[in-house]
């Protein structure tokens, strides 16, 4: 695998960073929710922080989220700039299971946005949002074998832990 690495063009480079921060900044988003809502008695001060690093994480994981479409469709015409810009290629990865990723995704970031919002329903249509980040995962890979609705459930329910954890980070550390 080390030899792989050592010979990866750079468009291959681009993409592990791009996939490894979009996963990392929409498991923040999501976990900074379910801090917000699964510790109560966060001082306001704290709230307001756990809030912004929601929004800016959700920003972040849109912007990274949208950059690995064309990413991948010049990954798929072996690295070629001119297929991340390709209505054909960049279609197909759309209507693939990454597409589908990705769109779910987006649509729980954007109900996360909804935590800016001090309103308690506010942040349990954020909560809604970071359920559907986690449940994107469960839309590639292993999951999508029989029993789907078994797998996909376990890996959601495994990354709405593994977000809680890294949302929590910085509360705990202040």
């Amino acid at each position: 695998m080390l030899s792989t690495l050592a010979t990866a063009d750079t468009v291959t480079w681009l993409a592990i960073f791009v996939k490894a921060g979009a996963y990392f900044a929409s498991l923040l988003a999501a976990g900074s929710v379910l801090v917000l809502l699964g510790l109560r008695t966060l001082p306001a001060s704290a709230r307001r922080r756990v809030v912004w690093t929601a929004f800016g994480a959700a920003v972040f994981a849109v912007v990274l989220s949208l950059l690995r479409i064309p990413l991948q469709a010049s990954f798929l015409t072996g690295g070629l700039p001119q297929g991340a810009s390709d209505p054909r290629v960049l279609r197909m990865v759309f209507d693939s299971p990454l597409g589908d990723a990705i769109m779910l995704r987006l649509i729980g970031l954007g109900l996360i946005c909804a935590a800016l919002l001090s309103d308690r329903r506010a942040q349990w249509i954020a909560g809604g949002g970071a359920v559907l980040v986690a449940a994107s995962f469960a839309m590639r890979g292993h999951t999508l074998e029989e029993p789907r609705l078994l797998l996909g459930s376990l890996i959601t329910v495994h990354l709405l832990g593994l977000a809680f954890w890294i949302g929590a980070l910085a509360p705990l550390a202040r």
